[in-house]
């Protein structure tokens, strides 16, 4: 799985091509995929972003990722309480979702008091009837009867119908399977390079000067983007890597501390335990 385009292992999705769970804790660092993303908020709050704007789920709340939108979770342990379902686009009969088209506000509530640039105020009763699409999908995927499969598609179809109705939305502008704007492009080819170069001792002012623009530019527009600062985007990227190292168990902690880009053995083991809770050489 790449970092930033996450590839999906769609053979945990069950026999109809969806994945379901619900969590009281999720931190995803900023991705994308095809796959059609819907979370609904059953208590707390969950910091989410999508496309670059961040909102706080609440109890009720729901939220849209259309294929290849990049989006973000910051739930910490014990403070939320959401239910995600993922699901392949093909179940609509299509390649991505919605076709051509993309959502200008991703989130919706019931709630009048949101900023309108960043979530849909959406009447209660049309609220309700999202919700208990989304609930019949997850009873669906508990089912294996003959009427499964023709009612699982029959909710979807529901739920992303009343969503294109409901949700404020327009002509994607690049009609084909790179469905991102331009400027969600360069910030994916500007994680592309961050992947390639994390051994590397990079700077978010090489990085501007990658994307050809002003270091106080890139800075803003990378936070929006994947809801964290540079540096700590780049310690995310490096200890993603020195867990795939670590379970080789073939290298030396300080030569794993060295590939993924540390300068020391001590900053390493303070980056690690600040994102795992623990020492790296507690994996072995």
């Amino acid at each position: 799985m790449r970092v930033y385009h996450e590839i999906r292992d769609h053979s945990r999705y069950g026999q109809n091509d969806i994945q379901s769970f619900r969590t009281q804790s999720l931190t995803f660092m900023a991705h994308w995929h095809h796959d059609v993303e819907v979370i609904l908020s059953f208590g707390g709050h969950i910091p989410v972003g999508i496309n670059g704007k961040t909102f706080l789920l609440q109890e009720g709340d729901m939220a849209i990722v259309k294929s290849g939108d990049i989006h973000y979770y910051q739930g910490e342990p014990g403070v939320c309480d959401i239910h995600v379902i993922i699901f392949q686009p093909t179940l609509l009969d299509v390649g991505h979702w919605p076709p051509y088209r993309r959502f200008t506000r991703s989130f919706f509530t019931e709630n009048t008091d949101v900023n309108p640039d960043t979530a849909c105020h959406i009447p209660a009763e049309n609220m309700a009837l999202m919700r208990t699409c989304f609930q019949n999908i997850i009873g669906e995927t508990k089912q294996e009867d003959p009427a499964h499969s023709m009612l699982m598609k029959g909710f979807l179809h529901l739920f992303c119908g009343q969503a294109l109705r409901l949700l404020p939305n327009e002509k994607e502008p690049i009609p084909d399977e790179k469905v991102h704007p331009s400027g969600i492009l360069r910030m994916q080819s500007a994680m592309d390079w961050l992947e390639k170069n994390i051994k590397e001792d990079i700077s978010l002012t090489e990085l501007a000067k990658h994307m050809n623009t002003s270091y106080h530019h890139v800075s803003r527009i990378f936070s929006d983007a994947t809801g964290v600062t540079f540096t700590q985007y780049l310690h995310q990227l490096r200890i993603r890597e020195a867990d795939r190292l670590l379970a080789q168990n073939n290298l030396s902690i300080t030569d794993i501390a060295l590939q993924c880009g540390f300068n020391s053995l001590r900053t390493f083991n303070r980056v690690y335990k600040d994102h795992r809770g623990h020492a790296p050489s507690m994996v072995r």
